[in-house]
C-alpha cells in the first residue's frame, strides 16, 4: 500500500509509464503531475498484443507509445487532484485484470494530446471517473469485454468518441457497462461507438454534443480478433436515457445483435434505426431521418414526430396499440404494422 503525494514525474521512452500498480497492490496518488512523452520504437520491434507490447493494437485506431498510468492484476488505484498527460496512447489505462482491477480518479485533468484514450476499462476492470476533465485526440474512453466505466460529472472533449466499447478474443456473454451521471461531452464523431459487443449504457442528465450528429452507433467490428456470436441470442446493446435533451441519432448496424433504447423523461432528436424503442409518458422523439423501430409499451402518437419527408417505419411490439399510418404534426409520417 503506497501513498504518493506532491510528486512530478516526467517519463520519455516507449512503454515507459509514470506509474504502474499491479500484483494486488494499492496506490493512493494525491496532487501529482505526471507526463509521458513516449518515444521511438526499437528498430527490431515487431508488433505484439500482450506481454512486451510497446504500442497499442493497430485495430484500436490510435497511436503513441506510452500509457501514463497502468493498473493491472488485482490492484486498486485512487487518484486525487492530479494531472495526467500523455503524448499519445493513454492517460489512465488498465490491462490484464486477472479477475479484478479498480481504478478511480477524482478531480483530475487527463490529457492525451494525440491519438489515444483518456481511460480504458479492460476485462474484469472497474473504472470510476469523478469530476474529471478529459481531453483526447480521439477517444474519451475505451471499454473491452466484461467491464464497467463510470463518468460522474465529467467534462469530456474528444476528437472522435466519448466511449468506444468492443469485445475481442472473448465470449459472447460478456457485457461492457457504461454509466454516465451528469457532465458534458463534446465529440467529433459518435458519442458511443459499439463494435461487435454487448453493452449496457445508462445515462442520466448528461449534455451531449456530436459534430456528426450521432449519439450511438453499433457496427460489426472490422477487427479480426472480434468475439464471434454463437447460435444463441445475446444480450445485445441496451441504451437507457433519463432526464436528458439529446440531439443525435441512434443507429444499429450490427447484424448480430439487437438494440434496445429506453427513454425516461427524455427527448431525442435524431433518427433511430433497427431498435426496440420504449418511452415513458414524459418522453418524446423527433425523428430527423428515416427510421425503423419496434415500439414497445404504451407509446402515444403525440410523443412521436418527424418533419416533412421523413418516414418512421415501425412494428407494434408488446403493449403497443398503435396501428396503421399517421400524419405527424411536423409533416412526417409514421407507419405502424
Amino acid at each position: 500500500h503506497v501513498v504518493i503525494e506532491n510528486l512530478d514525474i516526467h517519463m520519455s521512452g516507449a512503454a515507459r509509464s509514470a506509474t504502474e500498480v499491479t500484483g494486488g497492490s494499492t496506490a493512493v496518488i494525491r496532487n501529482c503531475h505526471f507526463v509521458v512523452d513516449g518515444g521511438p520504437l526499437p528498430e527490431d520491434y515487431k508488433p505484439v498484443i500482450g506481454m512486451g507490447m510497446l504500442e497499442p493494437p493497430a485495430a484500436l485506431g490510435i497511436g503513441g507509445t506510452s500509457r501514463c498510468h497502468l493498473s493491472m492484476d488485482n490492484s486498486k488505484t485512487y487518484f486525487y487532484d492530479s494531472t495526467i498527460y500523455a503524448a499519445g496512447w493513454a492517460g489512465l489505462s488498465t490491462d490484464a485484470g486477472n479477475g479484478y482491477v479498480y481504478l478511480e480518479a477524482n478531480n483530475c485533468d487527463v490529457t492525451v494530446a494525440g491519438k489515444g484514450y483518456g481511460a480504458y476499462s479492460d476485462g474484469d476492470c472497474h473504472v470510476v471517473l469523478n469530476d474529471c476533465r478529459i481531453h483526447s485526440g480521439t477517444h474519451g474512453a475505451i471499454l473491452a469485454g466484461e467491464c464497467d466505466l463510470a463518468y460522474n460529472n465529467c467534462t469530456v472533449v474528444a476528437g472522435q468518441y466519448g466511449a468506444m466499447i468492443h469485445d475481442v478474443m472473448g465470449i459472447d456473454t460478456e457485457i461492457g457497462q457504461l454509466f454516465v451521471r451528469g457532465g458534458s461531452f463534446s465529440v467529433g464523431e459518435e458519442f458511443a461507438l459499439l463494435r461487435s459487443c454487448n453493452s449496457y449504457i445508462d445515462m442520466v442528465g448528461a449534455k451531449i454534443h456530436s459534430d456528426a450528429g450521432i449519439l450511438a452507433r453499433a457496427i460489426v467490428n472490422p477487427d479480426e480478433c472480434a468475439t464471434k456470436v454463437g447460435e444463441k441470442a445475446v444480450f445485445g446493446n441496451n441504451i437507457v436515457l433519463t432526464a436528458m435533451e439529446v440531439d443525435g441519432s441512434i443507429l444499429n448496424e450490427d447484424t448480430d445483435r439487437a438494440m434496445k433504447v429506453t427513454l425516461a423523461s427524455t427527448t431525442v432528436r435524431g433518427a433511430i434505426t433497427n431498435a426496440y424503442l420504449t418511452m415513458d409518458t414524459a418522453s418524446h422523439w423527433m425523428a430527423t431521418g428515416d427510421s425503423t423501430v419496434v415500439l414497445v409499451g404504451g407509446v402515444r402518437i403525440g410523443q412521436i414526430n418527424a418533419p416533412a419527408g421523413v418516414t418512421i417505419t415501425a412494428e407494434a411490439g408488446e403493449g403497443c396499440e398503435l396501428s396503421g399510418e399517421y400524419n405527424l404534426a411536423a409533416g412526417g409520417k409514421l407507419v405502424v404494422a
